[in-house]
């Protein structure tokens, strides 16, 4: 009987054993795979990063762009009025020319 029972316990014991191997095996696999997974995302939060940085880039190019158009749109309206008075100024001095050659050829 005592036998019987020191076979059960034997028993016992390496099957613990080995339940406790399986369980080391399972830990050190779920470690790994928690530590590729850690990896993985700090490479995602890099590369989340970088666009949000290209990001930001491409929206203050076309910012700029917009406001650098806009900036040549009002230059370009104010001085939309200005070429036409110019050049009337400019054929009023002609006119004033030709009348006062006209009025010295009398």
């Amino acid at each position: 009987m005592q036998y019987n029972n020191r076979n059960r316990t034997l028993k016992a014991v390496k099957g613990n054993l080995e339940d406790s191997k399986q369980s080391k095996k399972r830990n050190l696999s779920q470690e790994r795979l928690i530590a590729e997974m850690q990896s993985e995302i700090s490479v995602l939060k890099l590369k989340v990063r970088k666009l949000d940085q290209l990001v930001t880039k491409y929206i203050e190019n076309k910012n700029t762009t917009q406001e650098q158009q806009e900036e040549q749109l009002e230059e370009e309206q104010l001085m939309e009025p200005l070429t036409p008075l110019n050049e009337r100024t400019g054929a009023l001095q002609r006119l004033s020319r030709m009348d006062q050659l006209q009025l010295s050829d009398l």
